[in-house]
C-alpha cells in the first residue's frame, strides 16, 4: 500500500510540473505560422485562454483566439477555420 501512496504521489507531481509549462514559447510560433487551420493550431498549442467567434451575413465565419501566459501572447485570427492573422507579443 506505501509503494502504491509513493507512485500515486509522483504521478501527481508530475502532473502538476507538467501543467505549470507555458504553452506559449517562441517555438511553437513559428510552427503554428507553417499551418493554416484551427485544428492544426490547437495540435500545436492547445485549446486557447480566450475565443470569440461571430457569423457574418455571408455565411463565414470568424473566430479570434487569444493564447496568454504571463508577458507572453499569441493572437490568431480565423475566417472558417483558416488563418488570416497571426500576432504575438513577449515571445523571445
Amino acid at each position: 500500500m506505501k509503494t502504491f501512496k509513493n507512485l500515486f504521489c509522483i504521478f501527481i507531481v508530475s502532473v502538476m510540473l507538467v501543467g505549470c509549462s507555458s504553452s506559449i514559447t517562441k517555438e511553437k510560433y513559428n510552427k503554428v505560422e507553417k499551418v493554416s487551420t484551427y485544428k492544426e493550431v490547437i495540435k500545436i498549442i492547445g485549446k486557447p485562454k480566450e475565443e470569440s467567434s461571430a457569423k457574418l451575413k455571408t455565411g463565414d465565419i470568424l473566430k479570434n483566439s487569444n493564447w496568454k501566459d504571463g508577458d507572453k501572447e499569441i493572437m490568431i485570427s480565423f475566417k472558417n477555420d483558416k488563418i488570416i492573422s497571426l500576432e504575438q507579443f513577449g515571445l523571445k
